[in-house]
């Protein structure tokens, strides 16, 4: 294992960018912001700054993620500094198996682009309570404890002091006096023991609602030196000024988005009316396209019936006068003839034969037969 710390910036240097991610995983899958141990955006920032200070390798055990829901890996994994990030057994059957957990964890790991995108990043999962889990870090490595203030102190100062080369993170610590867990913390690191907490808000003014705290032993190799490197960042106005800018921005940003979605919902509904207005339109545009073309075959019904009666009457027009004057006065006969017929021209008779010998000759002159007897 290297003590050299890297020198590089951290690649998520902001506050508002960490707690960005553990609102996007409590989102997604519906955890609630006051939980049991809630992982502030402050707290959840100082525990990415402790990952990304920690020389490679190193692996981190994630006792705390059982008390916050997943969110305290979720920083580890879009971190994406650790090469494995190890959740052990559940210390009670209640709540979310682990199973559950590390497929949200996966999910969100994959969609949020870090994390394990690394391949030297692995999320596993073991039988095995967190104290095996830290006997059976190789020696080549570190291993980073994530612990909550609900979990055993004694049992964590107990296990860095026989294991000296690692280190812990406890979330979630109170004030002295209202605190069981930072009582028990420091009782178990007495004068003259070997592990030294090291609380993150006694650093700077910035850090004041910090709960974070880094347990070591006192001559351990980097994080000494990872508490200095964090303590620079918020010592200074500037940077404090900084802070409180970018948890600004933060909220801002939170209230903008929800703006927006706001915003975008109203545009969908406005969207879907418009929609419905198109479809009513189409569906009257069909009823006036049919009704169109009914009009349209009337109309040419009516140009067939009007050029029917133009050529009728043209014809009756170019007739020729003296055959007109016969015609009119044939059909006359023929009418009255039809009207007496009876006492006229009884059936069989002279006059029964010349009526019908003229009607002959009518329809001759008119061309609808051939020339009549009477003619030849």
């Amino acid at each position: 294992m290297t003590t050299r710390q890297a020198t590089r910036f951290p690649r998520t240097s902001t506050i508002d960018a960490v707690a960005r991610g553990v609102d996007e995983y409590r989102a997604r899958h519906g955890i609630d912001v006051n939980g049991p141990v809630s992982l502030g955006p402050l707290d959840a920032y100082l525990l990415h700054l402790v990952q990304e200070f920690t020389p490679r390798p190193f692996s981190i055990i994630d006792q705390a993620a059982w008390t916050t829901e997943g969110a305290s890996a979720a920083v580890s994994l879009a971190n994406g500094s650790a090469a494995r990030i190890i959740i052990p057994s559940q210390p009670t059957t209640r709540g979310t198996s682990r199973e559950t957990m590390i497929e949200d964890l996966v999910t969100f790991a994959a969609d949020w682009g870090t994390g394990l995108h690394t391949p030297k990043t692995r999320l596993e999962g073991s039988e095995a309570r967190w104290p095996e889990v830290l006997e059976s870090v190789p020696t080549r490595e570190s291993a980073l404890l994530v612990m909550s203030s609900c979990d055993e102190m004694d049992a964590l100062v107990a296990a860095l002091e026989a294991h000296p080369r690692h280190a812990a993170v406890v979330l979630n610590l109170g004030r002295f006096g209202a605190c069981r867990s930072l009582r028990d913390l420091l009782i178990g690191c007495r004068e003259g023991g070997r592990c030294r907490p090291r609380l993150f808000r006694e650093l700077a003014p910035g850090l004041q609602s910090s709960g974070v705290a880094l347990i070591a032993a006192g001559d351990h190799a980097f994080a000494p030196l990872i508490v200095e490197r964090i303590g620079h960042l918020f010592n200074t106005n500037h940077d404090f000024l900084s802070l409180v800018r970018d948890a600004s921005l933060y909220h801002v940003e939170r209230g903008t988005v929800v703006l927006a979605h706001r915003e975008v919902s109203e545009l969908e509904a406005k969207n879907q009316d418009m929609k419905n207005w198109i479809a009513e339109l189409e569906k009257h545009q069909k009823g006036l396209n049919r009704r169109i073309e009914e009009l349209m075959e009337e109309s040419a019904r009516a140009r067939s019936d009007r050029h029917a009666a133009e050529a009728a009457l043209h014809h009756e027009c170019t007739r020729g006068l003296g055959r007109t004057l016969v015609l009119q006065t044939g059909r006359r006969l023929a009418s009255f003839g039809r009207r007496n017929r009876v006492w006229l021209a009884p059936p069989g008779g002279l006059r029964d034969r010349l009526a019908k010998a003229l009607m002959r000759r009518q329809r001759a002159l008119r061309g609808k037969s051939g020339p009549s007897p009477l003619a030849a």
